[in-house]
């Protein structure tokens, strides 16, 4: 089986995203600009077209905490024929997504 580099893979992904009829997608340059769960969101919310509003925590909690609750949310609005081993935990997400 032949894998892409991670600089393909991630530019393949930054098109897509980019290609999606959503305002703030046509804004990403790179994965780092996914990290919040924000734009995750609205592309999941697109794609479910169903609404699904981002954290909106108040000035005085953390952005680690804003962060891993939008990617609580993202995880819990996925379909539920997506098999529970193949997601990850909030935590995990925002390890692997470059800063």
């Amino acid at each position: 089986m032949y894998r892409l580099d991670f600089k393909t893979s991630e530019l393949m992904l930054v098109d897509w995203v980019n290609s999606l009829d959503i305002e703030s997608c046509s804004l990403v340059n790179s994965l780092s600009d996914l990290r919040s769960g924000d734009i995750p969101l609205e592309i999941l919310s697109y794609l479910k077209s169903t609404p699904i509003a981002p954290t909106h925590s108040p000035p005085s909690s953390s952005t680690k905490n804003r962060i891993l609750s939008n990617w609580t949310t993202f995880i819990a609005e996925l379909p539920d024929t997506t098999p529970q081993s193949v997601i990850p935990k909030p935590q995990d997400i925002i390890e692997v997504i470059p800063k």
